[in-house]
């Protein structure tokens, strides 16, 4: 399908594609590689072809953060996903916001795994919102019960206090994490 856009395109000459880390897109540069170097439309020989996708590798970075963080960003994430999957809940918990938290006009949002910031959005959202939380768990029992049991509990002031000064952060070893990753990098250079 590249090849055949590029020639309807009148791309004589690539010296770049950028794709994630899948390994089917591995196979598909080298065929891509060798293609375009049988053809003369390889530019440095295909030295740089494949660039991996900076946005995909960040989000790599944060999602893997994200897992290493103790259990108060758990627990936001699942009771906003547990409001989210509803309509009902969404507009209960609508109505509870005009009371709890007047002049708040944002809407929760649910974190998306392919998009880096969409942890911090939602949780930026979500902690303004605290009073209404509590009141939803005051006036909804399933919201208490089917989050104890999931194996958590209601967010508590000071699971809000840690998501609110970012003190999750404090969870993470970053120095740790990049000599995994440095590692990682020289075993996988090894396996050119």
């Amino acid at each position: 399908m590249v090849e055949k856009c590029l020639t309807e395109w009148e791309i004589e000459n690539v010296f770049t594609i950028s794709v994630d880390n899948a390994s089917a897109n591995d196979v598909a540069i080298d065929f891509l590689k060798k293609s375009f170097q049988n053809s003369n439309k390889c530019l440095l020989n295909g030295k740089w072809m494949h660039i991996r996708c900076i946005a995909h590798i960040l989000n790599l970075v944060v999602q893997d953060g994200i897992k290493k963080v103790d259990k108060a960003v758990e627990i936001v994430q699942w009771a906003v996903k547990w409001i989210r999957q509803s309509p009902s809940r969404i507009h209960k918990f609508t109505e509870f916001a005009k009371v709890a938290n007047p002049g708040i006009t944002k809407h929760l949002k649910r974190d998306v795994p392919t998009r880096w910031n969409s942890n911090y959005h939602m949780l930026e959202i979500a902690q303004a919102y605290e009073k209404t939380f509590e009141r939803y768990d005051l006036e909804e029992f399933d919201f208490r019960y089917e989050i104890e049991k999931a194996g958590l509990s209601i967010p508590s002031s000071s699971d809000w206090e840690r998501v609110r000064n970012g003190s999750i952060n404090d969870t993470i070893d970053y120095e740790k994490d990049w000599e995994e990753n440095q590692q990682i990098d020289r075993e996988l250079s090894k396996m050119k």
